[in-house]
């Protein structure tokens, strides 16, 4: 009977420790701590990649390379050259990467990899902030703490960022502050961010049409919404251009925004189950553009304006009011920018191994919002899935299509999930 006793005390004793673990105000008051420690600890782990793995040369010279003719005095895109060829980049690109050539004293490859260790934990702490303070999965859960985990899995994202300096980080740095500011209602700063991106890396187009229906639904379809939008992005890319505009405006747009530039069928990760032929092919390129725009318009119509307040966006645009004028609800904004870039990424022209960071910290969110995992541990299997393609080099056929299947799961996931927009304002928040 005392051992009876014994062994009952025990299993209590157990229960209640693991009640008091698991109890749902100390995982909220926690979570807040795990951030932080998290964010500590990517800052230790890429000074350590930094010191104790081998660097590999891709761009960082040739990005050097570009921006020294800006820096003698030549504005004229068409001599901007690097040894990978000539520049393809928006003016802010230029800008930025004169700052880090003269800060690194002329291009010194290891002062370059420290600001790089900097910007991933500032990506880091701001994809963070968006999931902790904007997202609605259960606070109560372990959810959050399995989103902390999936952030920080990845081989590729370190890499992209501290042994390769690509200026796709810079350019999602600036996207997801742009999320930040969307989600505080601050359109303003947002956009500002937004063109920032874009002013990088031409790949932000992909986020254009959530960023547009977003600002017009937070403030009517009205000469504010548009004016806001011509100004802040459109206008700023020309500001950002005027030097390479004054000195040859058609050099600028034909290199930074070529919309009919060619990839290597070399580096493609999502294409290799296809003949280079077929890759290069006018075909190709024209099934993935409607493809495209055939799943964004699905989107639009049945995820993005529907509810009780954005029912009539699409239908009746020229005359649609925000008569309620208040902020969007978060989930909504996030969802609508996540999915927006999601969708260009499945339908891409082609994906090189540094495009891995357009989406890669907006999976988890994406899968975290399809129910249809039971367990968490199979939403981390999908993730690890698309890391290890991500992670094979040279990519392979088999690789490519499993790519395509883990997309395919996702984007079906979403379809069959309704929307933030179609829920009940208690369901969202």
């Amino acid at each position: 009977m005392k051992n009876q006793d014994a062994s009952s005390t025990t299993c209590s004793e157990r229960s209640a420790t693991t009640s008091l673990l698991f109890d749902g105000a100390r995982l909220r008051s926690f979570l807040v701590h795990a951030s932080l420690m998290a964010i500590l600890f990517e800052l230790i782990f890429n000074f350590l990649i930094i010191k104790y793995v081998k660097y590999t040369e891709i761009d960082w010279i040739a990005y050097m390379q570009e921006v020294k003719g800006f820096l003698n005095g030549d504005w004229d895109y068409s001599h901007l050259h690097g040894q990978t060829g000539p520049l393809v980049y928006p003016a802010l690109f230029v800008y930025i990467y004169s700052i880090l050539n003269i800060i690194t004293l002329n291009g010194s490859r290891e002062i370059g990899q420290i600001i790089f260790a900097i910007i991933y934990v500032a990506l880091f702490a701001v994809v963070l902030l968006i999931y902790v303070r904007y997202t609605s999965f259960d606070k109560n859960s372990l959810t959050y703490y399995w989103i902390i985990i999936m952030l920080m899995i990845s081989k590729r994202i370190h890499s992209i960022f501290v042994l390769r300096m690509f200026n796709d980080c810079i350019a999602m740095l600036f996207l997801y502050l742009a999320v930040f500011a969307f989600c505080k209602d601050n359109f303003n700063f947002g956009l500002l961010f937004y063109s920032c991106a874009l002013g990088v890396k031409m790949n932000i187009l992909l986020f254009f049409p959530a960023v547009g229906i977003l600002t017009v639904q937070r403030f009517g379809f009205t000469f504010k919404s548009i004016s806001k939008l011509v100004i802040l992005v459109i206008g700023l890319q020309i500001v950002f251009a005027l030097p390479f505009l004054y000195e040859n405006a058609y050099e600028y747009f034909h290199y930074a925004f070529d919309f009919g530039r060619e990839f290597t069928y070399t580096w493609t990760v999502n294409f290799k189950f296809l003949s280079e032929d077929v890759f290069r092919s006018k075909l190709l390129s024209r099934s993935l553009l409607t493809g495209h725009a055939l799943i964004l318009l699905i989107f639009i119509l049945s995820k993005w304006c529907v509810g009780e307040r954005f029912k009539n966006v699409f239908f009746l645009l020229f005359k649609y009011k925000n008569v309620e004028n208040k902020p969007l609800d978060t989930n909504h904004i996030i969802y609508m920018m996540f999915t927006s870039n999601f969708i260009g990424i499945i339908f891409a022209r082609s994906l090189h191994y540094q495009f891995y960071v357009w989406y890669f910290h907006s999976t988890p969110y994406l899968l975290m919002y399809i129910p249809y995992f039971k367990y968490n541990l199979a939403r981390l299997v999908l993730l690890l899935c698309i890391e290890i393609v991500w992670n094979v080099y040279p990519s392979t056929p088999l690789t490519s299509i499993g790519l395509h299947v883990c997309h395919a799961i996702i984007l079906l996931g979403l379809l069959f999930t309704p929307s933030p927009a179609s829920l009940p304002k208690s369901q969202t928040n």
